[in-house]
């Protein structure tokens, strides 16, 4: 084996690699939910009284306040626990600590009071944003810790949900967010963000290993010519010269 012949198989591992890089920064970018804030700025606002107005099935978003509901666990009425699990950050071999989500405790039905009187839920399966509130939380997070994290009677939210049945204002939750609409579409609008730098952290480095992987056979090729000159030119007999 020559000197060249592990230049070459270098380069084109750097150019394999750096391929596959920017083809999962192509899919991270694709799925990453980049048009979830535009999908939630075209849905209407309705209340209570403008869910009339709606077909069943219709995608909505309500902006209201949690219903006067009886504490359940240290002054929130809605509650979901979590637990504290390790993560491996992208790209590394670091863990960090992330809360999980678990077992949720609800009232029947979950009441959101709008400015066109109250929206109940039909479901308690839906998903869960900026929750409002936290309890419990140790002051030492350790893997295995345990908090609460929900709303109290008057915690400001916003819904998004399908309409079940317009006239009596009931809906299917998809996912409640603490605090207003707009602060919801931002923080899908954040989300994007993240799926970005992502995407693009990717890409960077599979452009720079599929650079070098280039630049690393074009330096490797001239070496690998004249080596194979050179060779050629010793197995050649003196008498044959």
């Amino acid at each position: 084996m020559t000197t060249a012949e592990p230049n070459i198989s270098t380069a084109l591992t750097h150019a394999g690699i750096g391929a596959g890089m920017l083809a999962l920064a192509v899919v991270v970018l694709a799925l990453g939910g980049s048009e979830e804030e535009t999908a939630l700025r075209s849905l209407p606002v309705v209340d209570a009284r403008g869910l009339a107005t709606q077909r069943v099935g219709a995608e909505v978003l309500l902006e209201g306040r949690i219903g006067d509901h009886p504490v359940l666990e240290s002054g929130l009425v809605a509650l979901q626990r979590q637990q504290a699990v390790g993560v491996t950050r992208p790209g590394s071999n670091d863990i960090r600590l992330a809360w999980a989500p678990g077992p949720v405790t609800l009232p029947a039905p979950l009441v959101v009071v709008t400015p066109g009187g109250p929206v109940m839920f039909r479901n308690t399966d839906f998903a869960w944003r900026d929750p409002p509130r936290t309890a419990g939380q140790p002051s030492l997070v350790t893997a295995g810790s345990v908090r609460l994290v929900g709303f109290a009677a008057g915690d400001a939210a916003t819904v998004r949900a399908t309409v079940i049945d317009a006239e009596r204002a009931e809906v299917r939750a998809v996912e409640v967010a603490g605090g207003t609409r707009d602060a919801y579409v931002r923080s899908a609008g954040i989300a994007d963000g993240v799926t970005y730098v992502i995407g693009g952290f990717f890409g960077l480095l599979g452009a720079g290993l599929l650079t070098a992987g280039g630049l690393g056979l074009r330096r490797a090729r001239p070496r690998a010519t004249a080596a194979g000159a050179a060779g050629a030119a010793a197995r050649v007999a003196p008498g044959d010269r």
